[in-house]
């Protein structure tokens, strides 16, 4: 507990500190540009649903001017939330310690802050998964008189949540239908169904199947599949595996009136909104086309990130060696062989992490993080497979009920971390699956504590053991943070950043002189050769200098990056940069990005109709 309240203190504290001009610059601008009157899908483009984009709006305007310190606020208050909610999702299930560790594991292990605060919807979308989750597994404790009214409760933060980020509102919908039908609201109910019952649940699982496959399938693999389907089928097979059918079982129309109620809640909340949305475009229904999700999806692909080295096993095996030394810490002759065991693992990881210009020291001290860096990806997936083994082999009780819900709501929503397979996307996507990790490893400690008769001391040393990985795996992130106080190339420390003076929106901001020189000398410099109301350009992922210039996006992208236009829509932008008398284009967004590919004809068109009057850094200031 301590450790994740000091966490989101330090957070608080961090909260000042650096900007970052594509992310938060692409949120803040969108606010923007409603408290000017636009519209999204119509005016300009996004991804998302528009919950949180409206939040961000009515919050800027209630606090009088546009300010990231309010989206980060935000992402702050849902990070709370995941956390508190995590918590006191695993806490029936686990000791404290234990039901704790997912929350640390997101804060610090998986969030990216000062590198990024990363005001996206996927911080909220999270926080209300797992507050529907934490309320979905209250429900066998529920009387019957108020479960009616609970059910429409979860519905409507499913709601909640599809409003903040649409893929996490539907993976949850579909987590919370797939359960009542495979486990119901009563524990008694998930041990006998119906014939017509047990046709459904395979149905389920069928068209959830086929579900995942469609959605990967523009970068199917069979490592992919493995990665996404496996789990959900796994996670599937096992609660029907487990139900016997029998003509007294639940019946179809107990799962039906559950959904019912359900989409009662969904559609209470939804409902306004969305007529409210197609009235302001028109009735224009094809301008969400991203709101759905048709969109390119390889703009957004990340690929898993794969141990970098062959270092990993060394971290496993290390602690499996610390675990061995507890279990031998009575037998003189184990003991050594599990010590030797320790040197060697630590020794390997050593050698095999190891760069070519490291001291002995800088190796001994980096080999940790480097040995276990690319494991993370996988924890959830190892977390799902223990507890459904556990599930397996336990009694049809509250705690199975519960766990089983763990796993497959784990499952479903661990498909937000496609199409981008990274550590944040992991943060927003895991949650749930860690959740029943902690629980199988708090299962695990109490087992061996009582068969190996550990004493206070021991028991300690097993806990190191049994979340050595998971530490270790944290150990990049913790790396990435801590340096992100340091900022490359001039390694200024914390202590010398300035706040930003004389801009829009990064009011008291504190930034290195790095970016000083740069970001903030480019978007001084932009706001004096440009009149108020003037529209600029920025070229492809930098939209915070819409905000701190105070100048209008002309076109309906903040992130133009290759791909992200069609070629008519390209050339709708070119047509409107005749009109627009300043660009500023990123050189590091361009290497980043990679080669222009679809994007050519706008490059080229800026290439031939703008000059260069200033460069700060990475940004490069063009007047026609």
């Amino acid at each position: 507990m301590a450790l994740a309240l000091g966490t989101l203190l330090f957070d608080l504290v961090l909260i000042r500190v650096g900007l970052n001009p594509q992310d938060e610059g692409y949120f803040l601008e969108q606010a923007t540009r409603v408290l000017r009157g636009q519209l999204p899908y119509r005016d300009f483009d996004s991804l998302y649903t528009p919950g949180l984009l409206y939040v961000h709006a009515a919050l800027l305007d209630l606090v009088g001017g546009d300010n990231v310190l309010v989206l980060r606020a935000v992402g702050l208050i849902a990070r709370i939330v995941l956390a508190v909610c995590l918590y006191g999702l695993c806490r029936p299930l686990a000791r404290p310690f234990f039901a704790w560790l997912p929350a640390v594991f997101v804060l610090i292990g998986l969030d990216t802050i000062p590198t990024s605060w990363e005001p996206h919807p996927g911080w909220p979308a999270a926080a209300l998964s797992v507050a529907a989750a934490l309320a979905f597994s209250r429900l066998p404790e529920i009387p019957a008189a108020r479960r009616p009214w609970w059910l429409i409760g979860i519905g409507a933060l499913t709601a909640l949540a599809f409003a903040t980020k649409q893929n996490v509102g539907v993976f949850l919908g579909l987590a919370v239908v797939v359960y009542l039908a495979w486990q119901g609201t009563h524990v008694s109910e998930s041990t006998v169904v119906s014939l017509s019952l047990r046709s459904l649940q395979v149905s389920l699982l069928c068209a959830l199947a086929a579900a995942v496959v469609w959605l990967i399938s523009p970068h199917f693999s069979p490592m992919l599949a493995g990665y996404f389907l496996g789990p959900i089928v796994i996670a599937g097979v096992v609660p029907l595996a487990l139900v016997e059918v029998s003509v007294a079982g639940r019946q179809v129309r107990a799962v039906l009136a559950d959904v019912g109620l359900l989409g009662l809640g969904f559609v209470a909340v939804s409902l306004p909104w969305l007529i409210a949305l197609l009235v302001a475009l028109n009735g224009r229904w094809e301008l969400l086309r991203g709101f759905v999700g048709v969109v390119n999806q390889d703009i957004l692909w990340h690929p898993l990130d794969l141990p970098t080295n062959g270092a990993w096993p060394s971290v496993i095996g290390f602690a499996a060696a610390l675990a061995f030394a507890v279990h031998a810490r009575r037998r003189p002759l184990r003991l050594l062989v599990a010590l030797m065991a320790l040197a060697g693992f630590a020794a390997s990881s050593v050698l095999l992490t190891a760069q070519p210009d490291d001291s002995l020291a800088h190796a001994i001290l980096w080999a940790p993080a480097r040995a276990a860096d690319g494991l993370q990806g996988f924890l959830p997936l190892v977390a799902i497979a223990a507890a459904i083994g556990w599930c397996l082999k336990a009694p049809a009780d509250l705690t199975r009920w519960r766990l089983g819900w763990l796993i497959v709501a784990g499952a479903v929503l661990f498909l937000a971390d496609y199409p981008r397979i990274d550590a944040i996307h992991m943060a927003w996507s895991s949650p749930l699956a860690l959740g029943a990790g902690a629980v199988m490893l708090d299962r695990l400690h109490a087992r061996l504590g009582r068969r190996w008769e550990l004493g206070a001391g021991s028991q300690v040393l097993l806990a190191a053991a049994l979340v050595l990985v998971p530490l270790a795996t944290m150990l990049p992130m913790i790396v990435q943070r801590a340096q992100a106080l340091l900022e490359p190339p001039d390694h200024t420390w914390l202590s010398t950043y300035t706040p930003v003076t004389g801009l829009n929106g990064v009011g008291g901001v504190l930034v290195s002189q790095y970016d000083q020189a740069r970001l903030v000398a480019a978007a001084r410099y932009v706001d004096g050769i440009t009149q108020p109301g003037e529209p600029i350009f920025v070229y492809p992922t930098s939209p915070l200098i819409y905000v701190m210039a105070d100048r209008p996006n002309p076109t309906p992208f903040a992130h133009l990056y290759p791909g992200a236009a069609t070629a008519d829509q390209l050339q709708q932008v070119i047509t409107t940069l005749h009109n627009v008398r300043v660009v500023v284009v990123n050189n590091w967004d361009l290497d980043y990005w990679g080669p222009p590919s679809s994007n050519e004809p706008l490059e080229t068109y800026l290439a031939t109709s703008y000059h260069e009057v200033a460069h700060f850094g990475d940004y490069r200031v063009l007047v026609q």
